[in-house]
């Protein structure tokens, strides 16, 4: 009996993306109380994406991602999770409840296969903060086809250097591998993913 409850009450359960492929997966993990020790292997399971078959049809097929992402869990790392910012902006419906990237990426198949490789590329550099709103920018777009990856750019590296006070003095923030699986960055990895992003 006394093992069923300390199982029951040390848990740890949620849900995580690869950054490189989209797809998700949810988690559960055992742990000693009071410590980080776990005491049984973590269990997963692959679960449905919700992410619009559009966007993953035109993601690239040959990136690879070091880990997965946690983008709910019940307590592991605090209620935020940053990834949960792509997932949230990408289950996003139209009025019809019809998935709404699916019908932006038909409606502007020249513009999608510039953004998804560029978002998906954004989240395996943990910039999700930046991506709610790149994708306001792409949805709002009214240029050229040809200019859109230089714009898109454009944005995103304004968007970093707003955010780049926060990236150095935020406190109490994970590091390590647990900032790693939280999709928590440092800045200098911030900073060799715009060096290998210039604007063309």
């Amino acid at each position: 009996m006394g093992l069923v409850v300390i199982i029951q009450f040390c848990y740890t359960s949620g849900e995580e993306i690869n950054p490189a492929n989209f797809q998700t997966r949810s988690f559960l993990v055992y742990r000693i109380p009071g410590t980080n020790l776990q005491f049984l292997p973590t269990f997963r399971q692959p679960t449905t994406s919700p992410i619009p078959a559009e966007v993953l049809r035109n993601l690239k097929t040959n990136a690879s991602a070091p880990t997965w992402h946690v983008f709910k869990s019940n307590s592991y790392g605090g209620e935020f999770f940053p990834a949960s910012l792509l997932l949230n902006a990408l289950s996003r419906n139209d009025p019809d409840w019809n998935p709404y990237w699916n019908g932006w990426s038909k409606g502007h198949p020249k513009l999608a296969v510039v953004l998804w490789p560029l978002i998906q590329s954004m989240a395996i550099g943990q910039l999700y903060n930046e991506i709610p709103e790149t994708l306001r920018f792409a949805e709002g777009y009214q240029g050229s086809p040809d200019a859109f990856e230089k714009e898109l750019l454009t944005e995103v590296h304004r968007l970093v250097q707003e955010r780049k006070a926060i990236y150095e003095t935020a406190k109490d923030r994970p590091s390590g591998s647990a900032a790693q699986e939280q999709g928590i960055p440092e800045w200098q990895d911030v900073q060799k993913w715009l060096d290998a992003h210039t604007i063309p």
